[in-house]
């Protein structure tokens, strides 16, 4: 299972944890600390209504089994959050439905770190790559991916209260 390769792989110094509705006000401040990302993309604000929907929310075709939404801790603090579909779109794939990290950790290499231990993670469960979607006008966030070795492989537009926001279908393959 890809998690436990997750944990086995990650520095002793974090903590994996599942989110719950026990930390989802950790959770919320990590989200709310994340500004420029609030301030590009066409979501609302989180609150913890916003968080809770998050633990359940699912692509279609797919079940909570394929479903990981995990906190990863350092001390007390929540640094990092993942979203995870595994098996989705197809059997194969890993889509990564949301990484975010908290800012006191931005530009020290950790979420490009923890992002390589969850590749290596995916391939050690054979899955071949793992495809996430990428708002366009996420400047710093497209930069990241596409510095990590995903690619661009569709454009889509997306309609949000009547405006048009260009989504990005990324991928890297684990292979």
């Amino acid at each position: 299972m890809l998690l436990n390769h997750f944990k086995d792989l990650l520095d002793q110094n974090y903590s994996v944890v599942k989110i719950t509705e026990d930390n989802l006000k950790d959770v919320l401040k990590l989200m709310q600390a994340n500004t420029y990302y609030y301030s590009q993309i066409p979501f609302p604000t989180p609150s913890l209504d916003t968080c809770r929907k998050d633990l359940t929310a699912l692509p279609p075709h797919t079940d909570m089994k394929q479903k990981n939404y995990i906190a990863l801790y350092k001390g007390h603090d929540c640094m990092a959050i993942l979203d995870y579909i595994e098996s989705y779109p197809s059997k194969d794939i890993v889509y990564l439905g949301l990484f975010m990290l908290h800012p006191d950790y931005h530009h020290q290499g950790l979420g490009e770190k923890l992002i390589h231990i969850f590749i290596e993670s995916a391939k050690a469960s054979h899955f071949s790559g793992i495809n996430l979607a990428c708002y366009e006008v996420n400047t710093i966030g497209y930069a990241f991916w596409k510095k990590i070795g995903f690619v661009t492989e569709k454009a889509c537009i997306r309609q949000i209260d009547g405006v048009s926001y260009v989504l990005l279908e990324m991928y890297k393959s684990c292979l």
